[in-house]
């Protein structure tokens, strides 16, 4: 009687000890503009007559350092580290439009994303890449 007593409460000790599962919170999978995001690097590109006349990619270092966070209630903080200003901005399809400017919303990932933008000149034209990460 003893021995099975003894079980009885090692038992509810080990019973009681054991690490509960807690319910996981679910993990969004769904890629996402909105939140803080850093400039990782840029990419510039001219082009004169539909010819690539000059490519330069650039580290997001130092000087180039910047900051967005694209906020729920439509406004992004831009930052950089001269300065810091609040746009409104506006999603549309797969379009960004900020400060002026509209951007192309490509390689949208959970923790990277490329906006680009194109600027038409007579006879020429470049093209921007601001890649930025989480």
């Amino acid at each position: 009687m003893r021995n099975i007593f003894l079980l009885s409460i090692v038992g509810a000790i080990l019973f009681a000890a054991c690490k509960k599962d807690h319910p996981q919170e679910p993990v969004n999978s769904t890629p996402t503009l909105l939140g803080k995001w850093t400039l990782d690097s840029t990419i510039v590109k001219e082009y004169h007559n539909g010819i690539l006349t000059y490519q330069n990619a650039t580290a997001a270092t130092g000087m180039l350092w910047a900051a967005y966070d694209f906020r729920a209630d439509g406004n992004v903080q831009a930052a950089s580290n001269l300065a810091s200003f609040l746009y409104p901005y506006s999603i549309g399809g797969s379009t960004v439009s900020f400060n002026g400017q509209q951007y192309e919303i490509r390689d949208l990932a959970l923790t990277t994303v490329t906006l680009f933008y194109r600027t038409d000149y007579t006879g020429f034209y470049d093209e921007k890449y601001l890649k930025l990460k989480r």
